[in-house]
């Protein structure tokens, strides 16, 4: 394997979370400059109230994930379209598994509702373009 995987996970309140970490105008503006926004079901702008929807819920499981890559992975990736081509590969591994962490962590939780990461890689594999919110459970 090119690379290892440190998993994390915390538990707070949901306006704890919101006070200390959610600052929706620096997130947006981050948001806005990937070639992602407004072209993903999955990234903004959303046609749901985040406010509305983040305070059905007292609770947040916060799970990271921090990807160690071997030196020789570095080394390879020389050059943009490298960089990017190996990036997006095994960030999307890495997603496929925290996916199955974040299943088992819901049937644990009853009630909870995971971010579905694989339905973002789902409809990022989709030509970038929107793709059907059937599966989607946010909505």
């Amino acid at each position: 394997m090119d690379y290892s995987v440190e998993y994390r996970k915390n538990k707070m309140p949901m306006e704890l979370f919101r006070q200390r970490y959610q600052d929706k105008e620096k997130f947006m503006a981050y948001c806005r400059e990937c070639p992602r926004y407004d072209t993903v079901w999955s990234c903004p702008p959303l046609d749901i109230d985040s406010e509305v929807y983040l305070s059905r819920f007292a609770w947040i499981n916060v799970v990271g994930a921090k990807i160690n890559l071997e030196r020789h992975v570095i080394e390879e990736a020389d050059t943009a379209d490298k960089i990017k081509d190996q990036g997006w590969r095994i960030v999307s591994e890495v997603k496929l598994r925290m996916e199955e962490k974040l299943r088992k962590l819901e049937r644990e939780l009853p009630g909870s509702i995971p971010y579905p990461l694989v339905d973002a890689i789902c409809a990022e594999s989709a030509a970038g373009k929107q793709v059907s919110h059937a599966g989607c459970r946010i909505r």
